[in-house]
């Protein structure tokens, strides 16, 4: 139930059907006033405008009927529901007629501040929650605690890893290993092929 004094806005009668209304409902529903209308203003759909104005409308609302600043308000509830439908006629083939129906919609927008908006912690409630911490940790030191140290790193370890010289000596090794690989293929194709000749 919405209490009387709550901040609403309505819209009766817009001619667009609630389907296409709820596709930019839905993006904006909980959203904070400020972020809605940013997020609205860079929308491509048609139904875009008739949300934005009921949206402008509540803010309007809060600022002048309650004293509620755009910062501290957003969306607690919008709702699309259906409207009446306008009955016409197009004409289809062979002289016969069709009926067409010209879909609206009721939307309703209910704004709330929230709660604990606005209130900072000033510099003294900051500089008195500062001292707390440091008292805390002396405490814990007093009582014989150790403090805990930061590890230090073994340069030496370091220095082991570094890359080693290049070895000359490995070029050779290399070679050789690659003319073994080509005997192998080979001497594999010749066995292939005196299968396949029978020689």
């Amino acid at each position: 139930m919405i209490s009387m004094t709550a901040i609403t806005a309505h819209a009766r009668n817009i001619r667009q059907s609630a389907r296409k209304v709820r596709l930019v409902v839905g993006v904006i529903r909980g959203m904070s006033v400020n972020a809605a209308l940013s997020q609205l203003a860079f929308m491509t759909k048609a139904a875009r405008v008739p949300v934005e104005k009921l949206l402008r409308s509540a803010l309007a609302n809060a600022q002048n009927n309650f004293q509620k600043s755009a910062d501290t308000l957003f969306i607690k509830e919008i709702q699309v529901n259906q409207g009446s439908a306008l009955k016409r006629w197009r004409p289809r083939a062979f002289g016969r007629a069709a009926p067409l129906k010209k879909h609206s919609c009721h939307i309703s927008i209910v704004l709330e501040a929230r709660e604990g908006a606005g209130q900072k912690q000033t510099a003294s409630q900051l500089g008195k929650n500062a001292a707390v911490v440091e008292t805390n940790e002396s405490e814990v030191l007093s009582e014989g605690s150790v403090p805990v140290q930061t590890p230090v790193k073994d340069m030496s370890k370091t220095e082991s890893h570094k890359q080693k010289p290049f070895d000359k000596s490995r070029v050779g090794r290399h070679e050789t290993a690659q003319k073994i690989q080509k005997e192998k293929k080979v001497s594999m194709l010749k066995k292939i092929i005196q299968r396949k000749t029978g020689s």
